[in-house]
């Protein structure tokens, strides 16, 4: 069984082993159960007096509303690169990127998290888990212009999104004369409609050694537990473009259709699909102290993650460029250009598929904060609530990844050196424990 889908056994275990726990409760010694009271004083343990904390098995549930930060904003396109383009042979302009991932932001989440445990004197053990939300963000954008490394080829240094454009001659020349351009023109990249989503999922599960301290010297109702090891994460981050649009426009709406190249790559889709697993040893330690009803707790965690990164990447470009467009309003015929080449159409390109695959290892620590303060149902009930903050470094996000090249051996691609990004997780946490 993979790790991935150990998630939901692990949630149903815990669930079967919070409806037996009143059963682990009569074995627990200086924890029994109140009879119906709010609070059942504590008795002096072995601990070196003051409050006895509690012994025996115990399992926590919280629900987690967390924001996970952004990926670095990049643009959706071949960063910083602009190119001369043309709508007809004498119409051009230097176009560049419209849009950029800035629209991305901390998105929250809710999520859960489980720990089951024993502890009896000074020894015991604890098993974790916390599962996010898939969190998704998408939007879509109209008239989107776009810039892709477009790269020379062959022995005419031709580039695949160059074309031939035909406009109408301008007098004294006849009505309807057509005037094409003598080579193959650079082709603006637009795209009348996009829909751009990011998603986010990610969880954890640890397995860890705790020991209790006795009562620290400057205060005998403050506890420490140590833990010591290991921890495995998952963080995957999903990119998505897709790339809407229709290919030729009539330019003046005569009978003659000279088309002007408007979305020539529709329709046009692409994936870059990041997935993080990390695993590694991990440290803790967590102060605990009770005053009456409550106890407040601090804890921090560091783990020492070794991520394995795999990074998938797949897409197509361009899916109508083998059909034949229809004439515009009015149009009888279509431009023909030099070889039987429609104009506003790229003369050397076909619907194109690619795949793309990256694997990297990298060193990802990882530090968790946790703040709670509980009250105290019972002896052995509590309600909990309180704060937490995970930060991750070393982490791959998919749109900071894609490489927008298009050369005589390769389409797009995956970029290796933007594999590190640092993600924060943060927000409140509330829930029930039990024997804890």
């Amino acid at each position: 069984m993979s790790l991935y889908r150990f998630k939901p056994w692990l949630a149903a275990w815990a669930f079967v082993f919070l409806m037996g726990a009143p059963a682990f409760a009569q074995e627990v010694p200086n924890s029994q159960l109140s009879e119906g009271q709010l609070l059942d004083p504590s008795a002096p343990g072995r601990f070196g007096g003051g409050v006895a904390p509690n012994e025996g098995y115990f399992f926590t549930f919280d629900a987690m509303n967390l924001y996970t930060s952004h990926p670095g904003i990049t643009s959706i396109g071949a960063p910083g690169l602009t190119r001369q383009v043309f709508f007809a042979p004498s119409k051009s302009t230097v176009q560049g990127n419209s849009l950029d991932t800035s629209f991305l932001d901390n998105e929250w989440a809710w999520g859960e998290r489980f720990e089951i445990g024993d502890i009896v004197g000074h020894c015991g053990w604890v098993l974790g888990y916390y599962n996010m939300r898939v969190q998704s963000q998408q939007n879509d954008f109209q008239g989107v212009s776009m810039v892709i490394d477009d790269r020379e080829f062959g022995p005419t240094n031709q580039r695949h999104l160059d074309g031939w454009l035909a406009e109408l001659a301008p007098p004294p020349a006849p009505a309807n004369t057509v005037i094409f351009s003598a080579t193959p023109l650079p082709l603006p990249l637009m795209f009348d409609f996009m829909h751009v989503e990011n998603v986010v999922d990610t969880w954890s599960v640890e397995w860890m050694y705790m020991h209790r301290t006795h009562p620290l010297g400057f205060y005998r109702s403050t506890l420490a537990e140590m833990y010591f090891g290991v921890r495995y994460m998952e963080f995957e981050d999903r990119f998505t473009v897709e790339g809407r649009g229709a290919r030729l426009r009539d330019q003046d709406g005569t009978g003659v259709n000279i088309a002007e190249p408007n979305t020539i790559l529709a329709d046009s889709e692409w994936q870059n699909d990041a997935t993080n697993r990390i695993v590694g040893p991990q440290v803790g330690i967590r102060l605990f102290t009770r005053r009456g009803r409550w106890t407040f707790s601090t804890e921090g965690r560091f783990f020492a993650g070794f991520n394995f990164q795999t990074v998938r990447q797949k897409g197509v470009l361009g899916t109508h460029l083998n059909e034949v467009p229809t004439a515009g309003a009015g149009a009888t015929t279509l431009a023909i250009g030099p070889g039987n080449i429609i104009s506003g159409i790229p003369a050397a390109l076909e619907p194109t598929y690619f795949t793309h695959g990256f694997s990297a290892n990298e060193f990802s620590p990882c530090v968790e904060f946790r703040a709670d303060a509980r009250l105290h149902l019972t002896r052995g009930l509590a309600f909990r609530a309180g704060y937490t903050a995970v930060y991750i470094d070393g982490i791959a996000r998919a749109s900071n990844m894609i490489d927008y090249v298009w050369s005589e051996t390769t389409v797009f691609g995956i970029r290796q050196d933007t594999n590190r990004q640092g993600v924060f997780m943060n927000g409140l946490t509330f829930g029930l424990e039990f024997n804890r």
